[in-house]
């Protein structure tokens, strides 16, 4: 017989391995992450600064 997790127990595994690799893993390039606060201003307000080609 074959052990086999319930969905459940299945859908908390992944929760805490994405949790554990949320909390642990550095951020590569901070552009990446924190890049879309101007362009994001830009797009709402009109002024600012386009970090982006057009």
């Amino acid at each position: 017989m074959v052990w086999a997790p319930s969905a459940a127990m299945a859908s908390a595994f992944v929760l805490l391995i994405r949790l554990l690799s949320a909390g642990t893993t550095c951020v590569g390039d901070c552009d990446e992450t924190y890049n879309y606060w101007e362009p994001l201003h830009y797009l709402l307000y009109g002024f600012g600064f386009q970090t982006w080609c057009a």
